[in-house]
């Protein structure tokens, strides 16, 4: 089963995306973050297959988050 990070600080945006990538795929499991921050801590452990982050974050950018969690 793949599973997919989206990070992304707009919750209406990030909201959309997740039910548009739901809808044309419905076996992945989703999961999601509204900042760096939380990214860091919600993927401890296995990292998922795939990551749409959002360059400009508040606070910790996507950059930095991509970089820490490298």
């Amino acid at each position: 089963m793949l599973r997919v990070f989206i990070v992304e600080d707009n919750l209406l945006f990030r909201e959309s995306f997740r039910e548009v990538l739901q809808e044309r795929f419905p076996s992945i499991v989703i999961e999601e973050a509204g900042s760096g921050e939380e990214a860091l801590q919600g993927i401890k452990g296995i990292p998922p297959d795939l990551m749409f982050v959002d360059m400009r974050l508040g606070g910790m950018t996507g950059l930095e988050t991509l970089s820490r969690l490298r």
